[in-house]
């Protein structure tokens, strides 16, 4: 009975995302560090310390949040001046994020209750921390790209 007050809670966060907001660097590491926490936590309480889930979750994490930072994602993020935070305009992809980090977790537990010898079978422990890593990376690509934002020089008024 757990799992739809934990849905609603991550449904609440990511409507949160959809508008623009200002927000402090502890609130932009808050969303990711929860989000990746619960991917980790899947994948090494389903499939243990293997180090073929692990990689395929580490190197789907790194890809795409180095293919994201190297296509600057997200933008449109400004830093303010004078340890102000950060503007971060509204997004629908942080709610597809969390839907999808919480249907992948439903997957793993559903089939741990439906079909236990599936959580053995190699391809699907590896495509499905695959799945979650890819989108672990897209979280932590957007925390990194909005804490490295510089902030906009202002230009000063000329008093004469």
């Amino acid at each position: 009975m757990w799992v739809w007050p934990l849905l609603a809670l991550v449904v609440a966060l990511g409507l949160m995302q959809l508008r623009d907001r200002q927000v402090t660097a502890a609130r932009v590491l808050m969303l990711p560090v929860v989000m990746i926490g619960m991917s980790i936590t899947s994948t090494i309480g389903t499939f243990g310390l293997r180090p073929d889930v692990l990689g395929a979750w580490g190197l789907a994490a790194t890809t795409v949040a180095a293919m994201l930072a190297w296509a600057r994602w997200p933008s449109g993020i400004e830093r303010l001046p004078h340890g102000g935070g950060y503007l971060i305009p509204g997004s629908i992809v942080p709610l597809l994020l969390i839907l999808a980090t919480f249907a992948l977790r439903f997957l793993i537990g559903a089939t741990g209750g439906i079909a236990p010898q599936r959580l053995t079978d190699p391809v699907f422990a590896i495509t499905v921390c695959t799945l979650l890593g890819l989108v672990s990376g897209a979280f932590l690509a957007r925390a990194v790209r909005v804490l490295i934002t510089q902030p906009v020089p202002r230009s000063t008024p000329v008093t004469g």
